[in-house]
């Protein structure tokens, strides 16, 4: 079908079925209106250096208190948005009620964010944190990795969906303090037999950072199959911890 036709054939669906904010339901041709836009409360500085964390300081590289204490497997994590509010909404439904489409907005988001916080730091990989195949079966997709392909093709960077495995089974993380989750999640993730990452950059894509053990582990695995750096990103993430 030729690009012609293709655009004419998109103006009358838009025409009959006007397209829609899928959180409020507006008129809005972009996914996403620019109220509930505005209803994301932004991470704000001073964050921590290493994983984003709201800190109270104004040194130039600031550290938070626990990547003080332990440094992250992974060099550099960023994060949007305090997951909270409109943004936990919108999260929450793009994860559990099927608003899939919701990840071309979101990628858009996250490549805004990264053409100002990745200047001089190059990338060779987008890498999603997988899911257990019982859950993505249930589910019906792996939000992570929708949302490391709408990034990737914003990059012009390759996915490597199937390189990085979830290997085991975990139960929900959502109640867990930070202790438990790293617990949980010891050896729940492997690489693939053929997988050669030898001096490889990645860059690590999920929709939240909550203790950051996800991202940790992950980021392990990553550097034992042979990766260089390893960076990581996330729409949102929680700013009060459990200790």
């Amino acid at each position: 079908m030729s690009e012609p036709i293709k655009s004419l054939i998109n103006s009358i669906v838009d025409l009959i079925f006007p397209p829609q904010c899928l959180l409020c339901g507006d008129l809005d041709s972009s996914g996403l209106c620019r109220t509930c836009r505005k209803s994301f409360q932004p991470l704000r500085p001073p964050l921590c250096s290493v994983c984003s964390a709201p800190v109270e300081t104004s040194e130039a590289a600031p550290l938070c208190a626990r990547c003080s204490d332990f440094h992250p497997a992974y060099d550099r994590a960023w994060s949007l948005f305090i997951y909270d509010g409109a943004i936990r909404k919108a999260i929450h439904d793009f994860k559990y009620h099927g608003v899939s489409g919701l990840h071309r907005v979101f990628g858009e988001l996250l490549h805004e964010r990264l053409t100002v916080e990745m200047a001089g730091i190059s990338i060779d990989s987008v890498v999603p944190v997988p899911l257990h195949r019982a859950r993505e079966l249930s589910r019906g997709y792996n939000q992570a990795a929708l949302l490391a392909r709408s990034l990737a093709s914003l990059l012009s960077l390759p996915v490597m969906e199937s390189e990085l495995l979830r290997v085991r089974h975990t139960d929900f993380l959502a109640d867990l303090g930070r202790r438990d989750r790293f617990a949980s999640l010891e050896g729940a993730f492997a690489i693939s037999e053929k997988t050669r990452l030898e001096g490889k950059k990645i860059l690590l894509v999920d929709d939240i950072m909550t203790t950051g053990a996800t991202f940790h582990i992950c980021a392990g695995v990553l550097r034992e199959g042979g990766a260089s750096c390893i960076y990581g990103i996330t729409l949102a993430r929680t700013v009060v911890y459990d200790a």
